[in-house]
Protein backbone atom coordinates (compact mmCIF):
# COMPACT_ATOMS: atom_id res chain seq x y z
CA UNK A 1 0.00 0.00 0.00
CA UNK A 2 1.35 3.40 -0.99
CA UNK A 3 1.26 6.37 1.34
CA UNK A 4 -0.15 9.17 -0.84
CA UNK A 5 0.42 11.77 1.87
CA UNK A 6 3.54 13.14 0.14
CA UNK A 7 4.21 15.75 -2.53
CA UNK A 8 4.02 14.36 -6.10
CA UNK A 9 7.76 14.55 -6.75
CA UNK A 10 8.50 12.56 -3.57
CA UNK A 11 5.96 9.91 -4.58
CA UNK A 12 7.64 9.43 -7.97
CA UNK A 13 11.14 9.28 -6.49
CA UNK A 14 9.92 6.73 -3.89
CA UNK A 15 8.38 4.67 -6.71
CA UNK A 16 11.65 4.79 -8.68
CA UNK A 17 13.66 3.68 -5.64
CA UNK A 18 11.21 0.90 -4.79
CA UNK A 19 11.04 -0.37 -8.38
CA UNK A 20 14.83 -0.35 -8.75
CA UNK A 21 15.84 -1.45 -5.22
CA UNK A 22 17.51 -4.67 -6.34
CA UNK A 23 19.51 -2.86 -9.05
CA UNK A 24 20.55 0.01 -6.76
CA UNK A 25 21.61 -2.40 -3.98
CA UNK A 26 23.48 -4.78 -6.32
CA UNK A 27 25.57 -1.93 -7.71
CA UNK A 28 25.94 -0.34 -4.28
CA UNK A 29 24.34 2.85 -5.57
CA UNK A 30 22.69 5.39 -3.34
CA UNK A 31 18.97 6.08 -3.47
CA UNK A 32 17.62 8.48 -6.03
CA UNK A 33 16.81 11.89 -4.53
CA UNK A 34 15.99 15.40 -5.73
CA UNK A 35 19.70 16.07 -5.24
CA UNK A 36 20.87 13.54 -7.83
CA UNK A 37 18.05 13.36 -10.41
CA UNK A 38 15.51 15.65 -12.02
CA UNK A 39 12.22 14.63 -13.57
CA UNK A 40 11.08 15.64 -17.02
CA UNK A 41 7.49 16.39 -17.95
CA UNK A 42 5.18 13.37 -17.89
CA UNK A 43 3.13 12.52 -20.96
CA UNK A 44 0.75 9.82 -22.10
CA UNK A 45 2.53 6.62 -23.07
CA UNK A 46 1.98 5.50 -26.68
CA UNK A 47 2.28 1.93 -25.43
CA UNK A 48 -0.50 1.99 -22.82
CA UNK A 49 -0.36 -1.80 -22.40
CA UNK A 50 2.83 -1.22 -20.39
CA UNK A 51 1.96 1.91 -18.35
CA UNK A 52 -0.15 5.00 -18.92
CA UNK A 53 2.70 7.53 -18.51
CA UNK A 54 6.25 8.09 -19.68
CA UNK A 55 8.83 10.51 -18.32
CA UNK A 56 12.57 11.13 -18.69
CA UNK A 57 14.68 10.93 -15.54
CA UNK A 58 17.79 13.10 -15.86
CA UNK A 59 20.95 12.93 -13.82
CA UNK A 60 22.02 16.05 -11.94
CA UNK A 61 25.64 17.17 -12.34
CA UNK A 62 27.63 15.94 -9.33
CA UNK A 63 24.79 13.67 -8.19
CA UNK A 64 26.60 10.38 -8.88
CA UNK A 65 24.56 9.29 -11.89
CA UNK A 66 25.08 9.92 -15.59
CA UNK A 67 22.87 10.43 -18.64
CA UNK A 68 19.10 10.31 -18.86
CA UNK A 69 16.75 7.38 -18.96
CA UNK A 70 13.12 7.14 -20.12
CA UNK A 71 10.83 5.37 -17.68
CA UNK A 72 7.16 4.49 -17.70
CA UNK A 73 4.73 4.22 -14.81
CA UNK A 74 1.04 4.49 -14.02
CA UNK A 75 -0.37 7.78 -12.84
CA UNK A 76 -3.31 7.31 -10.50
CA UNK A 77 -6.71 8.18 -11.92
CA UNK A 78 -8.63 10.52 -9.63
CA UNK A 79 -11.85 8.69 -10.48
CA UNK A 80 -10.27 5.36 -9.45
CA UNK A 81 -8.81 6.88 -6.28
CA UNK A 82 -12.30 7.85 -5.11
CA UNK A 83 -14.22 4.99 -6.77
CA UNK A 84 -15.22 3.31 -3.50
CA UNK A 85 -17.19 6.38 -2.41
CA UNK A 86 -20.74 7.03 -3.54
CA UNK A 87 -19.83 10.70 -3.80
CA UNK A 88 -17.04 12.98 -2.64
CA UNK A 89 -18.49 15.76 -0.49
CA UNK A 90 -16.46 18.65 0.87
CA UNK A 91 -17.61 21.30 3.30
CA UNK A 92 -15.53 24.29 2.20
CA UNK A 93 -16.80 27.76 3.05
CA UNK A 94 -17.16 30.04 0.01
CA UNK A 95 -14.62 28.46 -2.38
CA UNK A 96 -13.75 30.67 -5.35
CA UNK A 97 -11.53 28.18 -7.21
CA UNK A 98 -10.81 24.47 -7.30
CA UNK A 99 -7.54 25.11 -5.44
CA UNK A 100 -9.64 26.23 -2.43
CA UNK A 101 -10.90 22.64 -2.17
CA UNK A 102 -7.42 21.11 -1.78
CA UNK A 103 -6.74 21.78 1.93
CA UNK A 104 -9.99 20.05 2.97
CA UNK A 105 -9.61 17.26 0.39
CA UNK A 106 -6.02 16.62 1.51
CA UNK A 107 -6.91 16.62 5.20
CA UNK A 108 -9.97 14.42 4.77
CA UNK A 109 -8.30 11.79 2.57
CA UNK A 110 -4.62 11.96 3.63
CA UNK A 111 -3.31 13.38 0.34
CA UNK A 112 -0.98 16.20 -0.64
CA UNK A 113 -2.48 17.41 -3.90
CA UNK A 114 -1.20 20.87 -4.78
CA UNK A 115 -2.46 23.52 -7.21
CA UNK A 116 0.30 22.28 -9.57
CA UNK A 117 -1.47 18.90 -9.72
CA UNK A 118 -4.87 20.22 -10.82
CA UNK A 119 -6.46 22.50 -13.38
CA UNK A 120 -7.34 25.56 -11.29
CA UNK A 121 -10.81 26.72 -12.28
CA UNK A 122 -13.18 29.34 -10.92
CA UNK A 123 -16.04 28.04 -8.78
CA UNK A 124 -19.34 29.90 -8.85
CA UNK A 125 -21.46 27.18 -7.27
CA UNK A 126 -23.22 26.98 -3.94
CA UNK A 127 -23.90 24.19 -1.46
CA UNK A 128 -25.22 21.13 -3.25
CA UNK A 129 -23.55 21.99 -6.56
CA UNK A 130 -21.05 19.63 -8.17
CA UNK A 131 -17.57 20.79 -9.16
CA UNK A 132 -15.19 18.73 -11.30
CA UNK A 133 -11.60 18.54 -10.05
CA UNK A 134 -9.32 17.68 -13.01
CA UNK A 135 -5.66 16.68 -12.94
CA UNK A 136 -3.23 18.83 -14.94
CA UNK A 137 -2.10 17.01 -18.10
CA UNK A 138 1.50 17.40 -16.82
CA UNK A 139 0.75 16.28 -13.24
CA UNK A 140 3.39 13.82 -12.03
CA UNK A 141 1.08 11.45 -10.15
CA UNK A 142 -2.52 11.97 -11.17
CA UNK A 143 -4.72 11.83 -14.28
CA UNK A 144 -8.42 12.20 -14.95
CA UNK A 145 -11.01 13.92 -12.83
CA UNK A 146 -13.43 13.48 -9.95
CA UNK A 147 -16.72 15.20 -9.20
CA UNK A 148 -16.98 16.87 -5.81
CA UNK A 149 -20.26 17.93 -4.22
CA UNK A 150 -20.01 21.17 -2.26
CA UNK A 151 -21.78 20.97 1.06
CA UNK A 152 -22.09 19.22 4.36
CA UNK A 153 -20.03 16.08 4.74
CA UNK A 154 -21.74 12.92 5.83
CA UNK A 155 -19.43 10.62 7.77
CA UNK A 156 -21.44 7.45 8.13
CA UNK A 157 -20.04 4.84 10.47
CA UNK A 158 -17.43 7.17 11.91
CA UNK A 159 -17.30 8.27 15.52
CA UNK A 160 -17.20 12.04 15.75
CA UNK A 161 -15.78 14.27 18.45
CA UNK A 162 -17.89 17.07 19.97
CA UNK A 163 -16.75 19.57 17.32
CA UNK A 164 -17.91 17.24 14.52
CA UNK A 165 -14.41 16.15 13.44
CA UNK A 166 -13.53 12.44 13.07
CA UNK A 167 -11.39 10.91 15.80
CA UNK A 168 -7.67 10.68 14.97
CA UNK A 169 -4.81 8.52 16.09
CA UNK A 170 -2.72 11.42 17.41
CA UNK A 171 0.67 9.72 17.08
CA UNK A 172 0.51 9.25 13.30
CA UNK A 173 -1.29 12.37 12.16
CA UNK A 174 -3.25 10.17 9.75
CA UNK A 175 -6.95 9.61 10.16
CA UNK A 176 -7.68 6.37 11.95
CA UNK A 177 -11.44 6.17 11.98
CA UNK A 178 -13.23 4.51 14.87
CA UNK A 179 -16.15 2.57 13.41
CA UNK A 180 -19.49 2.48 15.11
CA UNK A 181 -21.08 -0.93 14.85
CA UNK A 182 -24.78 -0.47 14.32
Amino acid sequence: MVNLNKPAKDLIIDLLNESNREYLDALKLKDLTEGNISLGTPSANEEPAKHNTKIVVNSVVGGGFYNSVPVSYDRLSLSVLFSKLNQVRLDVRHPTSTSDLLPRLNKKFGLQLSPDDIVVQTITGARGDTVTLTAQPEALCYIGSVDIVLGFEFLRGVMLMEDGQPMFEENTGNPMFEEIIV
